[in-house]
């Protein structure tokens, strides 16, 4: 720690000295372990500010960890009955820490508006500044409002025209009429929500202390978004933007006739299609999105290869054959399978100390609204337990992923 340390400003003519007592030198290695115990100090104790000012805490219910470990419990499909389950053990989240990072989970908005400030305050008491707007400075902290599935009467039946699309193999990657007139579909609705989304009573700025926090239709954390919809569609289409702005940049590498065709599959697959396929682990691929990172996908090869789409229609290419010949590179959906379960290889494999293993067979007491359900992570986690184990007639996966089917195999 420091001691006995003076700092010398000088601005201009003038010479100031200022006592430092605080802190630790700049590049010490206590100075991490010093924060984290900050850190878990502060989140210790709001929890039981929390609980004394009568904050509703999110709640979900889980199996335990001999029932996991004997293959007990399902992914999803969880009825009413299986939520009132003795077996079942509860799980309160209260706050989600990384680092200096937190996130709350709140049930409404007076909760909300409660808590905010009294993270403020209690922030305060350690010394510490939670980041909120004044005046014409934006709020560093940010505030997500969730709307149930049916809060948009019209999402409905376009979210299910939008799962009857099927995905065509044997296609050339071209949208077809049909599907330019769904995409515009789409963004007609998503610019819909959007705008009654901004002007929701839920919304609008929460005054916290002497400042205000704000809403976002988008939240961005670790190069990933989360939207107030839930879906996917937003951090796709940027994954999509980067992915094809990094095609762009590599242009003069892709046009080297000097440079063999494995060097740019390698490179490919590094680059462009890891900006892609970030954060893919936790989509829920509705098959729309899905039609576009294929698209993205067998034009990015062909590119690469020197195909133009005039010879794909005169010489009827298929999407299988030009990637068969670009070194056999799996389609999107293969890829995205793989990467999601080796998340969940590394969920299973770890400690059960770690909230990521209670939430694989977690389950909520909330009632289903009227309508259908939105297409969820745990969803897309089954679909690509059925396509890993298609071929192993001796793992036969359920439509509820049920961990006595594959748990031993992870």
């Amino acid at each position: 720690m420091y001691k006995d340390l003076v700092v010398v400003l000088k601005i201009g003519k003038n010479v100031e000295e200022i006592l430092q007592e605080v802190g630790v030198r700049q590049g010490d290695n206590m100075a991490p372990v010093l924060f984290l115990f900050l850190m878990s100090a502060f989140a210790e104790s709001l929890e039981i500010v929390w609980q004394q000012s009568g904050i509703d805490v999110a709640t979900v219910r889980s199996v335990s960890e001999r029932d996991f470990e004997a293959g007990t419990g399902v992914i999803k499909s969880h009825r009413p009955k299986q939520y009132l389950s003795r077996s079942l053990t509860a799980f309160e989240i209260l706050q989600c820490l990384y680092v200096d990072d937190g996130a709350f989970i709140f049930t409404s908005r007076g909760d909300m508006s409660r808590g905010m400030n009294l993270i403020y305050q209690h922030f305060a008491r350690f010394g510490l500044e939670m980041h909120i707007g004044r005046g014409e400075t934006a709020s560093k902290t940010e505030c997500v409002f969730f709307p149930s599935p049916s809060f948009f009467k019209e999402t409905a039946h376009l979210q299910i025209e939008e799962e009857m699309m099927d995905f065509n193999d044997e296609n050339d990657g071209i949208l077809t009429a049909a599907e330019r007139r769904s995409h515009e579909s789409e963004r007609a609705r998503i610019a819909r929500e959007d705008a009654l989304y901004d002007a929701l009573e839920e919304t609008q700025p929460i005054l916290v202390a002497d400042g205000f926090v704000t809403f976002t239709r988008h939240f961005k954390y670790l190069g990933s978004y989360v939207s107030y919809n839930l879906r996917d569609d937003y951090d796709i289409e940027t994954r999509i933007a980067a992915a094809s702005a990094s095609m762009g940049a590599l242009k003069n590498f892709w046009d080297n006739p000097h440079v063999e065709l494995y060097s740019k599959y390698l490179l490919f697959r590094a680059i462009p299609m890891n900006l892609l396929l970030w954060g893919c682990e936790t989509w829920s691929l509705r098959q729309v999105l899905l039609n576009k990172l294929e698209v993205f996908l067998h034009r990015s090869v062909r590119r690469i290869m020197g195909i133009r789409i005039a010879q794909v229609q005169e010489e009827r290419i298929r999407n299988a054959h030009v990637r068969k010949v670009f070194y056999d590179i799996p389609c999107v959906r293969n890829m995205v399978a793989a990467r999601q379960m080796d998340f969940l290889g590394k969920i299973v494999r770890n400690s059960w100390q770690q909230p990521t293993k209670w939430l694989i067979t977690a389950c909520c007491d909330n009632v289903r609204k009227a309508c259908r359900p939105f297409y969820h992570n745990k969803d897309a986690l089954v679909r690509s337990l059925k396509l890993l184990f298609h071929d192993v007639p001796e793992v036969v996966i359920d439509d509820s992923g049920s961990l006595k089917d594959w748990i031993n195999e992870a």
